[in-house]
């Protein structure tokens, strides 16, 4: 996420910190979430560093968990100074992979520019809603005077994805408690009660993944990856955010993809 001047935010959900620098997962700590900034465009010669909390003397989650849920960060998006950043609700769960993302929501941080060790932030709450999307587990943007946020519905296999609106001026002031749902037609409907039923934006998504506006195509382009370990990166294009999307297409094979597992 490009935080402007050079600087690029990282996130991270479930993070190892190893305190004794060797790079080793034994004896590492096991926190939530945390956060890098990249100094510099260029990977080659740009510089990184790693933001955590700190609770008890040891590592801790940079947006702290309670005993009955934890954050995973979702998409963020820098309007007017300010960082809208979402985030996932995430509980454990009985079968599966063992955990469950069951709701959203929002951290408003005032001073972005400042290293995150000294960011001023507040979480504020994102209604649940009877779809199951988690709202923002994907992308986010600002255009013209509303934020959009890209959501998948959990847990699902199809990964149906949904959008949602604030006006820029709510979402400034720390306000999510109404979000709006794309309805179709360009229509754009309350949460409760809603005028007409929210509309998919497009199916086979995924919880986490990339919208932006491409100046150099005149549309956008959605990244994510297809299948689950050995995935494809793919793309898919549409000339208006709600879609319709296009099928998604691979771009990329990672070269381990096809490398055997090691025991």
């Amino acid at each position: 996420m490009d935080l402007g001047h050079g600087r690029i935010a990282w996130l991270f959900a479930d993070t190892l910190i190893d305190p004794s620098g060797k790079h080793d997962r034994h004896g590492a700590a096991f926190i939530r979430n945390s956060i890098a900034i990249q100094n510099g465009y260029d990977p080659a010669s740009a510089s990184i560093r790693f933001y955590w909390g700190r609770k008890g003397g040891g590592p801790a989650s940079f947006f702290p968990e309670t005993q009955a849920e934890w954050y995973w960060p979702g998409g963020g998006t820098l309007v007017k100074g300010r960082l809208i950043l979402f985030l996932m609700r995430v509980r454990a769960a009985t079968g599966g992979l063992g955990f469950e993302a069951f709701g959203s929501a929002a951290a408003l941080i005032d001073n972005p520019d400042a290293a995150p060790s000294e960011w001023r932030s507040q979480v504020c709450s994102i209604p649940e809603n009877a779809r199951g999307v988690v709202v923002g587990s994907g992308s986010s943007l600002a255009e013209g005077c509303n934020l959009y946020a890209f959501g998948s519905a959990e847990p699902a296999a199809t990964h149906d994805i949904y959008v949602n609106r604030w006006p820029l001026s709510s979402a400034l002031q720390g306000r999510f408690d109404v979000p709006q749902w794309w309805a179709g037609e360009s229509r754009w409907t309350d949460q409760s009660p809603p005028q007409w039923p929210a509309r998919i934006s497009l199916s086979g998504g995924q919880t986490e993944f990339t919208v932006h506006f491409s100046a150099r195509f005149h549309c956008y382009l959605e990244f994510q990856t297809v299948g689950f370990g050995p995935a494809v990166v793919a793309m898919r294009s549409a000339i208006h955010l709600t879609g319709p999307w296009s099928a998604p297409r691979a771009i990329f094979t990672p070269p381990e993809r096809n490398r055997p597992r090691k025991p």
